[in-house]
């Protein structure tokens, strides 16, 4: 298993590689939780693939897992018009 530092540094490789720089990188509760944001893709195909990607290579999932979530949508952070 990962630790939150590996899971960090093959974050930032992966959007490195993307040439997609942090929109958001902070840290919060005497650096104990850290925020990165990274703006995505328009085109839904590159951010599904890089979805899964993350989820391979960050998360170590399977193709065998299951992936259940919920969609709750932001209460207006980030929203653009």
């Amino acid at each position: 298993m990962k630790t939150e530092a590996e899971r960090e540094t093959k974050i930032r490789t992966i959007f490195r590689e993307r040439h997609a720089p942090s929109i958001r990188d902070y840290t919060a509760n005497a650096a104990q939780v850290r925020s990165l944001a990274y703006a995505l893709s328009r085109d839904e195909a590159k951010t599904i693939a890089l979805c899964g990607r993350l989820l391979v290579e960050v998360y170590e999932m399977r193709e065998d897992d299951e992936l259940v979530f919920r969609f709750t949508p932001d209460r207006g952070e980030g929203v653009r018009e």
